[in-house]
């Protein structure tokens, strides 16, 4: 008796461990509200939380598609800026043809991964700075700050090099609405 539940235990084990193993087992992708506005316009692609090798990474599912996959440890209190930066990153990923095959192949050569997570950057600061949290975008410019001169490696740009590119779009952004404003309000 005691070698059947045993044997029973590990079964169930493992199917538990394979149904949790991947963003492809989870039924229900979307599990939390719009994460900024105009997400669903913008991007729309399921948000997955599951244990990854990095903190997010967008990727193409063979059964749901084009997905962004964070770190549940992005779900804990005090991670919202973090979280909505990521999730716009990574939208950009997706959105730029980093995901797909030649811009997979594109991530190999020199210069790749730094010149694909810059305008990852770019596009995340730029879609939030219009929202309300453009302030999010400013903590993560300096959350980048802080880390330096150093790079990740693999190719990642250093803190610095992404710091200062999330400040030139958010300005740049800025700069934009303000001219679109000032048109409006010529044409009155």
């Amino acid at each position: 008796m005691k070698k059947s539940s045993f044997i029973l235990g590990v079964f169930a084990a493992l199917i538990t461990s394979t149904l949790v193993a991947g963003p492809a087992t989870d039924k229900i992708a979307q599990r939390e509200p719009e994460p900024f506005a105009g997400y669903s316009k913008k991007c729309g692609f399921p948000i997955l939380f599951a244990n990854t090798n990095s903190i997010s990474l967008a990727r193409i599912d063979a059964r749901l598609g084009k997905i962004i996959v964070l770190d549940p440890v992005l779900r804990y209190p005090g991670q919202d800026a973090h979280r909505r930066f990521l999730i716009a990153h990574e939208c950009a990923h997706h959105l730029q043809g980093h995901t797909s095959v030649k811009g997979l192949q594109n991530r190999r050569k020199d210069k790749g991964v730094e010149d694909q997570e810059l305008s990852a950057d770019c596009w995340a600061a730029e879609a939030l700075a219009l929202t309300e949290y453009a302030a999010n975008v400013k903590f993560m410019a300096d959350a980048f700050y802080r880390k330096g001169l150093h790079s990740p490696g693999s190719g990642y740009p250093s803190g610095v090099q992404r710091s200062t590119m999330i400040y030139h779009c958010l300005q740049s952004a800025r700069r934009q609405k303000a001219a679109k404003e000032n048109t409006g309000l010529k044409k009155k």
